[in-house]
């Protein structure tokens, strides 16, 4: 997931007007994830996809693990250019993040990619 966006900022930096990324978010609403990367010049990058647990992963020996795994599948991707129009573009992606920690000021997740996300909220 960390990984994805690094990727989308650096190709998105070649392409929209060399916009740098800032406050890139992770928002998750009940079994909604969205991911966000607003560009300094105006405009974002967007995708939006579907939580669930992936009931593979519920087997007897890996029980206590599958409860902190959380499974994902954008449904969802739009280019805001910035200059007065969006872009729907086709989502891609899946995968799963494992929460190894988690209070009120922080969260921290290992994911499908082997990144680590460190998440702090919005204040």
């Amino acid at each position: 997931n960390n990984n994805m966006n690094n990727n989308m900022n650096n190709n998105m930096n070649n392409n929209i007007n060399n916009n740098t990324p800032v406050g890139i978010t992770q928002t998750i609403s009940g079994r909604t994830l969205e991911n966000r990367i607003p560009f300094r010049n105006g405009g974002s990058l967007s995708v939006v996809g579907d939580l669930y647990q992936d009931v593979t992963t519920t087997t007897t020996t890996m029980k206590e693990d599958a409860l902190l795994r959380t499974s994902f599948r954008f449904t969802d991707a739009t280019l805001d250019t910035g200059f007065g129009w969006t872009l729907s573009i086709p989502p891609i992606g899946k995968g799963w993040f494992d929460t190894i920690y988690l209070d009120d000021d922080l969260r921290v997740d290992v994911n499908s990619r082997d990144d680590i996300l460190i998440c702090t909220p919005i204040q």
